[in-house]
């Protein structure tokens, strides 16, 4: 499965949920985009944390603002 979404070339606050019963998800995009932590599971942290990498336990969520700034339409950004 390679799942994908178009988003501007701005920033996009994106939701990630660690879906999965057992396994721990650690994501980050290939080509070491920072992204800026904003929030856990149930709220929103007291200051953003900008992060190159983002791990995800069982049933947890996130939530990252990413700047796409510096990309031209139709560039791929792989997670």
């Amino acid at each position: 499965v390679r799942p994908y979404v178009d988003v501007t070339t701005q920033k996009v606050r994106l939701l990630f949920l660690g879906g999965s019963d057992r396994r721990e998800w650690r994501l980050h995009f290939e080509n070491d985009l920072t992204m800026t932590q904003i929030g856990g599971d149930d709220s929103f942290l007291r200051h953003p944390i900008d992060v190159k990498k983002l791990l995800i336990g069982p049933g947890e969520r996130q939530q990252v603002i990413v700047d796409f700034a510096g990309y031209k339409e139709g560039d791929v950004v792989s997670l």
